[in-house]
């Protein structure tokens, strides 16, 4: 099981720690069935065993929130997708509490891996700068068509005047 966990815990690229308190097993599935769909895994984990799993990695400092039950989700796909898809689901009313986590190279508090989750998408961000970089060059290309369209109509009201 520690060997499993160590795995796990080898391809992620951040962990969180969530409280999955009061939660049935339908509901459980349904969020790793959502966690799974966007790059991530959860499993519910054993203090002791985990705390086992933790030692020698980079995930070691998260060994003191590990009070009560808990369940680690490893984001191995990119951050982003993982957060935003456990506090949508979180979001719809469910019970499933943050505990913490460990991403980008530190220990994150709650607070901060809500305001992650809340971040936009790297495709999102890329489709934003290029939408920013093509309205100067929309607004060039007008202003190199206006006087060619100020002459042709110029020409089109000569020609019906003088017809």
């Amino acid at each position: 099981m520690v060997e499993s966990l160590r795995r796990m815990l080898g391809e992620a690229s951040g962990v969180v720690l969530v409280r999955p308190q009061g939660l049935k097993v339908p509901e459980l599935e349904a969020v790793r069935v959502r966690l799974s769909q966007a790059g991530a895994r959860m499993r519910v984990v054993k203090n002791t065993l985990f705390n086992l799993a933790l030692r020698g990695t980079p995930y070691e400092q998260l060994c003191g929130t590990l009070k009560g039950p808990v369940a680690a989700v490893a984001l191995c796909e990119g951050i982003g997708p993982g957060l935003s898809a456990l506090l949508a689901w979180r979001g719809a009313g469910r019970r499933l509490e943050v505990i913490g986590g460990y991403l980008g190279g530190r220990v994150r508090s709650t607070q901060e891996i809500e305001s992650l989750a809340d971040l936009p998408s790297t495709e999102m961000l890329a489709a934003r700068v290029v939408g920013l970089l093509q309205v100067p060059m929309v607004n060039v290309a007008r202003a190199l068509q206006m006087p060619i369209v100020q002459l042709v109509a110029s020409l089109e009201a000569a020609a019906r005047k003088s017809a």
